[in-house]
């Protein structure tokens, strides 16, 4: 098994991609592999987690790999607990040698970024935020099966400006079922004039 990742890796500066499969509510537009949040099912993927985390340091360990940049995607990340961030965040540190600075972003959705939570998260090392805003329209909003409104978007870009995170991305989404050039055209609009560093169409 070591020779056959060894020979796919052409690079010694290396990315790592965690994916939490875990949502509130399973969108009808979301492609990705998901399930219901369960709390006991969670505690027990978290911990398989660090497992594999082990398991895959020590095959790679002799490779001299240095890690840039770590992202957690879903699923719906923020729902992971700031202590299992800090403990994935730790398991990671021990396992894998991280260049000095290195960048650890995750995606969120708006509903989840309250005031302690964006603090929290900061300091378990995430350092980066991709928010799922996908539509600054209600009607919109609901046809994706979305469960946040329009209110939790603002908060959430808001919350997360109060915290120094290196970059903060939002999401939006385009071409959705009888969506209008005007109701796009005033997405594109409000996105541009929020406090974040990218924003991201598809």
């Amino acid at each position: 098994i070591k020779n056959s990742i060894s020979n796919t890796i052409s690079e010694r500066i290396i990315s790592i991609y965690i994916h939490f499969p875990f949502c509130r509510s399973l969108c009808p537009a979301c492609p990705y592999v998901r399930y219901l949040y369960n709390d006991k099912l969670v505690e027990k993927y978290i911990n398989a987690l660090k497992k594999e985390i082990i398991l895959y340091g020590n095959l790679l360990k002799d490779l001299d790999l240095t890690v840039s940049d770590i992202h957690v995607g879903g699923g719906t990340p923020s729902l992971i607990k700031p202590e299992h961030f800090k403990e994935i965040t730790n398991c990671i540190i021990e396992n894998f040698k991280l260049a000095n600075n290195y960048d650890f972003g995750i995606e969120a959705n708006p509903n989840d970024l309250n005031e302690e939570y964006v603090f929290k998260i900061r300091d378990a090392g995430i350092n980066q935020l991709s928010i799922g805003i996908q539509s600054f329209n209600e009607k919109n909003l609901k046809i994706l099966g979305r469960i946040h409104r329009l209110k939790d978007n603002f908060s959430a870009i808001k919350n997360a400006s109060m915290v120094d995170y290196k970059h903060t991305n939002i999401d939006l989404m385009y071409f959705l079922p009888n969506q209008s050039i005007e109701e796009w055209t005033k997405d594109i609009k409000i996105a541009v004039n929020q406090e974040v560093q990218q924003v991201t169409v598809y």
